[in-house]
Parts: structure tokens; C-alpha cells; sequence
């Protein structure tokens, strides 16, 4: 059996695919792909800085107790070029259904109290979630008008 070698490039874009995240795949048929799409440095440049904000935002989303599926393997990743696609995480660091929740609550607050909520403070409270598992929501401040 040969070893086949793979240029420097595949070989930094292959290695940065993190296993906690999703598999890599296989990696003959995601050199096949690379090679087909013509990636170059440049694009592996790219690439991995797409997919490690990509990363990073999955990461938001699970410590936050949202889900977030894993990455596709490599072959896919590139195929699909779902290193274009977008996993928002609002300004507020919440994730759009931790959003929704906390917009539920300033509804909630300013219908049926009569008062205007002033945005959250940098203070949390931690509330005990399904399963046991804690729940960060961020702190409404609530002013007379």
C-alpha cells in the first residue's frame, strides 16, 4: 500500500476540522472535492476562518443549553460550501430562542404592568431548567413611566 500525501494546504484546512464539532469524514473523498473546486491557499484561508466563527457560534449556542448540529464532515463541508452559511447568534449573545424568550418576558412586563422595561443589566439570575439543568436569563430592569 502507498501512502498518499496530500498538499499543505488540505493538510492545515483537514486538521482544523475539530471532532467535538462533527467527524472529518473520509479524507480521499474530501480531497477529491477539494481538488475538483480548485481550493486554493487563499480559499483555505477562507475557509477555516468561516468555520472557526462558525465554531464559535456553536459553541455559543451549547453552553447557552441550545442545540446546534454538528458540522458535516469535510467531503460535505466543502461540496456544500456550507462555509457560506450564517449561524446567527444576536447582539445580546443570546441565541434566537433564548431571544424570543427574553422579548416574551419584556412584552409580558410592559402589557400587563404598565411599565417600560430599560433593557437588562449585566446581572443574571439563574433559574433551575428542565432535568435539572441551569438556565441563564438575563435581568430586566423595570422603570415606573
Amino acid at each position: 500500500m502507498i501512502r498518499k500525501s496530500y498538499p499543505e494546504h488540505f493538510e492545515k484546512l483537514w486538521f482544523t476540522f475539530d471532532l467535538k464539532y462533527g467527524g472529518r469524514g473520509a479524507k480521499p473523498k474530501a480531497f477529491d472535492v477539494f481538488s475538483k473546486k480548485k481550493v486554493t491557499r487563499e480559499d483555505v484561508e477562507y475557509i477555516i476562518e468561516k468555520y472557526l466563527a462558525q465554531k464559535e457560534a456553536k459553541r455559543q449556542q451549547r453552553q447557552g443549553g441550545e442545540f446546534s448540529p454538528d458540522f458535516q464532515d469535510v467531503e460535505r463541508y466543502l461540496r456544500n460550501e456550507r462555509f457560506e452559511d450564517e449561524i446567527n447568534i444576536n447582539a445580546t449573545g443570546l441565541s434566537k430562542s433564548d431571544q424570543a424568550k427574553h422579548d416574551q418576558v419584556r412584552r409580558y412586563l410592559e402589557g400587563s404592568h404598565g411599565e417600560s422595561v430599560a433593557g437588562t443589566s449585566s446581572r443574571e439570575t439563574h433559574t433551575e431548567g428542565r432535568g435539572g439543568r441551569v438556565i441563564n436569563f438575563p435581568v430586566l430592569e423595570v422603570k415606573p413611566r
